[in-house]
């Protein structure tokens, strides 16, 4: 019988300190998704912030999505940028060009990753999966956002061996 109480006791120990370390462990995470986001969003949280505890508004808050019309917006201006450097193509260097290509494939498959990790943050939104999806989709955006600018580097360059690259005009 006091076996059982020791073991029982035990087992209710190892599950307080489980509970803990995973409370730490969320705490941390949430501490690194808002530094993530404050990264990729240089405007800043949508959001005021301050009033209340950020506790008590998660719990009653509805579950979140992620913005559609972020993803379709970022899609958008990825395809006007391929675009215009499809323009570029014919006049620069092939050794480049190849280059280039490379990256824009990189770029619409980064862009695939991004909308993967969006529908499944969005099928998440309401389960214990939530922040992880979260993060996953934060770490795509920002794959896709170092490829993009990678891409524009390459093509700066190009632009600069060809000679087709104009000084910015002064102010008055």
């Amino acid at each position: 019988m006091e076996d059982a109480q020791r073991r029982w006791q035990q087992d209710r120990d190892r599950m307080h300190d489980t509970l803990r370390r995973q409370k730490r462990e969320m705490a941390e995470d949430e501490q690194w998704l808002e530094k993530e986001e404050r990264l990729l969003d240089p405007m800043g949280p949508e959001e005021a912030a301050g009033s209340g505890s950020p506790d008590a508004e998660v719990e009653h808050a509805p579950p979140e999505k992620p913005p559609r019309h972020s993803a379709q917006s970022v899609g958008m201006t990825l395809r006007d940028l391929i675009h215009s450097v499809d323009e570029l193509m014919p006049t620069i260097h092939e050794s480049v060009r190849t280059e280039i290509e490379g990256t824009q494939k990189l770029l619409n498959n980064d862009m695939a990753e991004l909308i993967s990790k969006m529908r499944l943050a969005q099928q998440n939104a309401i389960t214990s999966l939530k922040e992880e999806c979260k993060k996953q989709m934060l770490a795509a955006a920002h794959t896709l956002a170092i490829d993009g600018k990678n891409m524009l580097d390459a093509v700066d360059q190009a632009r600069v061996r060809a000679n087709l690259a104009k000084p910015k005009p002064e102010d008055p």
